[in-house]
């Protein structure tokens, strides 16, 4: 974990616009207001406040070497992703709102707002989810749960929500290891196998079919004793 001191340093820095790696332009990246920015630089310091840019085990050798480098690698990699990241999807937003609006003014100035502000909120929505403690989720998912959806809105709080499912998917996937991964391809196929086998013996009833999802299970077995 990045100490806190990094951290505000870094966002202080961001703020006021000082770099020391990468140039910041002086009219932004657009002309967009600064809400979505902030949004989006909250969570990368929330990001790198959760990982380590640098493993923590150099510490023990000397911590104020290690407090340096780490300050000036979490300037680094805070520069790189809001002038790489940031800056180039708000030169797309910009581009694609200028050809909906013909000419400037508050139809150019609204459309900036909105598609920034929510491109901003949905990374710091992924990376609460990465980095929030299971309990900490548990109780958001409640009260969530607990907010009343206005007809017609099902379809669309269901789409949100398959797409969330896909992000945390991939995130989880790309944290596995080699072996991890292929364990886990191959207990989805397993798992799609004993579904087709279930719908298939709701219309007949075959004792070849019953030994085979059989094997299924043991097999399946097998990989979830493997992942644990």
């Amino acid at each position: 974990m990045v100490s806190q001191t990094t951290i505000v340093v870094t966002a202080l820095l961001q703020v006021l616009g000082i770099s020391f790696f990468m140039h910041q332009p002086g009219g932004q990246c657009s002309p967009a207001p600064s809400l979505g920015n902030n949004i989006f630089l909250v969570a990368i310091l929330l990001l790198l406040w959760d990982g380590e840019v640098i493993p923590q085990r150099f510490k023990q050798r000397s911590p104020w070497i290690f407090a340096g480098v780490e300050l000036l690698a979490t300037i680094f990699v805070a520069e790189l992703i809001m002038q790489v990241v940031w800056c180039g999807y708000e030169r797309i937003a910009f581009k694609t709102v200028r050809m909906i609006c013909n000419q400037p003014g508050w139809c150019e100035s609204v459309l900036l707002l909105v598609t920034t502000s929510v491109g901003a909120i949905a990374s710091l929505c992924i990376v609460v989810e990465v980095v929030c403690p299971a309990p900490m989720k548990d109780s958001m998912g409640g009260i969530l749960g607990r907010i009343p959806i206005p007809n017609g809105a099902g379809p669309l709080i269901d789409y949100i929500q398959d797409v969330r499912s896909y992000i945390m998917g991939a995130i989880f996937f790309s944290q596995l290891t080699r072996e991890q991964r292929l364990s886990a391809v191959h207990a989805f196929e397993v798992q799609v196998e004993r579904s087709k086998i279930s719908k298939q013996q709701e219309q007949i009833d075959d004792p070849v079919e019953q030994e085979r999802e059989i094997e299924m299970e043991k097999e399946l077995e097998r990989v979830q004793e493997l992942h644990s």
